[in-house]
């Protein structure tokens, strides 16, 4: 559990913008990922996984990709999250690739992350419900 409330860091930035808890786990084998998945639902409420693999093993509630400016250095794991992502935010003035442009998903343009747009906001709220269901039918 991270504690430290740095805005440098992943977790940090998490814990100031009022999360109650920040974990930082690193899953080698994709048994472990599901494992952990499934203990840390198991505690209820809201919970932000950072994560290309966790779509692998979750039906989230919400399913957002962050498009960095180098896009063509993109994980392989992100393909498994574009197949199940339900916007992508990028900054104001990335181009966005034209495979992204064709998903039939939302697309977000953000001046800097410190922040979100009222219209961002609500697409969100829009689409919360109270929790992500652990898929088990995944081979």
């Amino acid at each position: 559990e991270q504690v430290a409330r740095d805005p440098a860091t992943d977790t940090g930035r998490y814990l100031l913008a009022g999360a109650k808890k920040a974990l930082l786990a690193e899953a080698g084998e994709d048994a472990e990922l599901a494992a952990l998945a499934r203990d840390v639902i198991g505690g209820g409420g809201n919970i932000v996984f950072e994560s290309n693999r966790i779509a692998n093993y979750l039906k989230p509630d919400l399913c957002l990709g962050v498009i960095e400016e180098s896009a063509l250095k993109e994980k392989p794991s992100f393909a498994a999250l574009l197949a199940r992502a339900d916007g992508l935010v990028a900054r104001t003035g990335v181009d966005w690739p034209a495979q992204y442009q064709t998903l039939g998903v939302s697309l977000f343009a953000m001046d800097d992350f410190a922040s979100i747009s009222p219209k961002f906001a609500e697409w969100m709220r829009t689409r919360l419900s109270p929790g992500a269901q652990l898929e088990t039918a995944r081979s």
